[in-house]
């Protein structure tokens, strides 16, 4: 006997024993015993059903369930969705990004973007709207909420809205924030002549890492050969103080240039110019100066 597949709908358990106790009447030993993988995975499709129900209405009652409550919720919801067909993963992404831009809930941010980072190759891509959810989250305290809230504007969101909304956190107080959007503006690769100013402007950063991020992100905005891109990251390169932000320089200036040899002859000429300053003066020479002296 053969069943067809079943996938998680509205079924409860006590359904399930109905459905399974009119399909297996009447059958002998033999063919119940073949039934029997078919009637374990009906019944778990049915419980993952259920339990996505479950934890779905804990989730929307917020009047009653507190936010620890809703951020458990989110977190079983993405536990369960581990198990379940493609839709229900997407259905609990979509509400995961609701949860990831609560502005007054930090626990339930911090599920959301733990549960998005277990379904992110599930996510839907161009989703208008969704750059006004995700931009506070990207200037979140949490790390971990700013980072995937980072990573899902620049997979989800139209890439007009993610870029905008990145551009404009261009000018928050928090570094980290700034790299992140810089990473944002990395990733999206839009090519525009605002985008490329702001990134070159962004290498003169007071904080190391933005200027290192920008350095990152230049080459993914840019076409190889654009000189004032060349121009900035080699100024980098030769010129700013800290070496993690050179090499960095030196990185995308690669794929930048013309040639992608000259960063590395840039840097190699730079090194042996700091080596000639700090080298010691050499022995004097005495009968030389002798020499001199008879001359005159």
């Amino acid at each position: 006997m053969a069943m067809a597949a079943v996938t998680p709908g509205a079924l409860g358990l006590s359904d399930v024993a109905c459905v399974e106790f009119r399909l297996l009447d009447g059958l002998g030993i033999a063919e119940l015993l073949c039934c029997r993988s078919a009637s374990m995975a009906l019944r778990a499709c049915a419980a993952q059903a259920w339990a996505l129900n479950q934890a779905s209405e804990h989730l929307v009652t917020v009047g009653g369930a507190t936010v620890q409550a809703r951020a458990a919720a989110l977190r079983r919801l993405g536990l369960v969705a581990d198990g379940c067909d493609a839709p229900a993963r997407r259905r609990v992404a979509r509400r995961a990004l609701q949860c990831l831009g609560d502005g007054s809930a930090a626990c339930l941010r911090k599920a959301a973007a733990i549960v998005l980072t277990r379904l992110s190759g599930d996510w839907e891509e161009n989703q208008p709207g969704v750059a006004v959810v995700l931009e506070p989250a990207l200037a979140d305290d949490d790390v971990t909420v700013s980072t995937m809230a980072a990573k899902a504007l620049a997979c989800v969101a139209p890439k007009n809205e993610a870029v905008a909304a990145a551009l404009r956190q261009l000018t928050h107080p928090s570094p980290k924030v700034r790299a992140a959007a810089l990473g944002v503006l990395g990733q999206v690769a839009v090519r525009t002549r605002l985008v490329v100013r702001r990134v070159i402007e962004m290498l003169v950063d007071l904080d190391w890492q933005v200027r290192a991020a920008a350095c990152r992100a230049l080459p993914r905005v840019v076409e190889r050969g654009e000189s004032s891109a060349a121009e900035a990251l080699q100024a980098a390169l030769t010129k700013d103080l800290d070496g993690r932000v050179r090499r960095a320089a030196a990185g995308a200036l690669v794929h930048v240039v013309p040639h992608p040899s000259l960063p590395f002859l840039i840097l190699k000429a730079e090194e042996a110019k700091q080596v000639k300053r700090k080298a010691p003066p050499g022995p004097v020479r005495v009968g030389s100066e002798r020499r001199d002296v008879r001359r005159r």
